[in-house]
C-alpha cells in the first residue's frame, strides 16, 4: 500500500495547499484531488474575507488519518479488489511516550484503480460515528465546500 505509506509520511496538517496537493496527487484519485482542491479554495476565499482567524475543515489534525500527530504505525488487516475499485481495512497505531496505552483505531480505505495504479479515493472511519450521514473524508470534504458556499466540481 504505497498510497498509504507516503501519506504517512506526509505529516500534512489541515486541507492540504496547492504544493501538498500536486504532491499528494500520485497517490489520490482524481475526485478527492478535486474535492481537496475545492476546499482548499473554499478555505482561501474565506481567509480573504474574514477580519479574524476562522478554524478550517481540519484545523490542527491530519486530514487522512483524523488525528494531530498521524499514525506511529499500521497495519493491514484486509484488502479487496473487485474490478476498478478496492478496499482496505488499516489499522492506525499512535504511540505517544507519555501515554501507557497506544491510541488504536481502523479506517476503510477506497480506492480506485486509475492511471495503472490504485489510488486513495476516500477514508471512511470504523466504527462510524453514531450520527446518520458516512464519516468519510469524501462526505467531510463535500459538505465543507457547501456549508461554506463553495461549488463541488464535476
Amino acid at each position: 500500500m504505497e498510497s498509504i505509506q507516503f501519506l504517512k509520511k506526509s505529516e500534512i496538517i489541515g486541507i492540504p495547499d496547492d504544493k501538498a496537493i500536486a504532491t499528494l496527487s500520485p497517490y489520490l484519485s482524481k475526485g478527492l484531488i478535486q474535492l481537496l482542491k475545492g476546499a482548499n479554495q473554499v478555505e482561501k476565499d474565506d481567509a480573504a474575507t474574514q477580519t479574524e482567524p476562522s478554524p478550517g475543515l481540519s484545523e490542527g489534525w491530519n486530514l487522512f488519518f483524523s488525528v494531530y500527530e498521524g499514525p506511529t504505525s499500521w497495519k493491514e488487516l484486509s484488502f479487496q479488489a473487485k474490478g476498478n475499485q478496492a478496499f482496505a481495512i488499516i489499522e492506525f497505531t499512535l504511540t505517544d511516550p507519555n501515554s501507557s496505552k497506544p491510541e488504536i483505531w481502523q479506517r476503510k480505505i477506497t480506492m480506485v484503480h486509475e492511471s495503472q495504479r490504485w489510488l486513495i479515493d476516500d477514508l471512511i472511519d470504523i466504527p462510524q460515528d453514531n450520527t446518520n450521514h458516512p464519516a468519510g473524508l469524501r462526505y467531510q470534504l463535500k459538505d465543507f465546500i457547501q456549508t461554506k458556499g463553495g461549488t463541488l466540481k464535476k
